[in-house]
């Protein structure tokens, strides 16, 4: 996000909020989320966003929740390729966004390139539509893997 944002260096707060605000403006992000996003980014509140009132757990599901909304905007308005490098060495909420754009079948097509993914991924829907090799990926199964993520 903070790419997609356009963040530099030596960027201080409010240039950040106001480039992370020019951000989600593009996809009609909710104020709510854009608080949420703030804070992911350890971005202090400086009046901007509404102060939310959460406990962690709920925090948390909610910045989940925004992000697979986020996603799910970008993705109606163009093609979105999502790269998960070393997905076997994930965090748990890692992986659970990954399993929330697959639910939702944001992402057609996810080419890991180390077979253990499919054991580390809970769910279903991730196991049928992860195509694991033995081994290491050849470059050329790799890229051949993203185009067709990319359509």
């Amino acid at each position: 996000m903070e790419r997609a944002a356009g963040f530099a260096h030596d960027d201080t707060v409010e240039p950040k909020l106001d480039k992370l605000d020019g951000l989600l403006a593009q996809s009609f992000t909710p104020r709510q989320d854009a608080a949420l996003f703030a804070e992911m980014l350890s971005l202090p509140n400086d009046g901007r966003h509404p102060t939310l009132e959460l406990a962690s757990q709920q925090r948390r599901q909610k910045t989940l929740e925004a992000l697979t909304a986020q996603l799910e905007a970008l993705s109606r308005s163009g093609r979105v390729l999502m790269i998960f490098e070393d997905v076997h060495w994930s965090d748990p909420t890692s992986l659970e966004v990954l399993g929330r754009t697959v639910d939702r079948r944001l992402a057609p097509s996810l080419p890991p390139n180390r077979e253990p993914v499919s054991q580390l991924i809970a769910g279903p829907k991730i196991r049928e539509q992860v195509r694991c090799s033995s081994g290491r990926s050849s470059r050329r199964a790799t890229v051949a893997g993203s185009g067709e993520a990319a359509g």
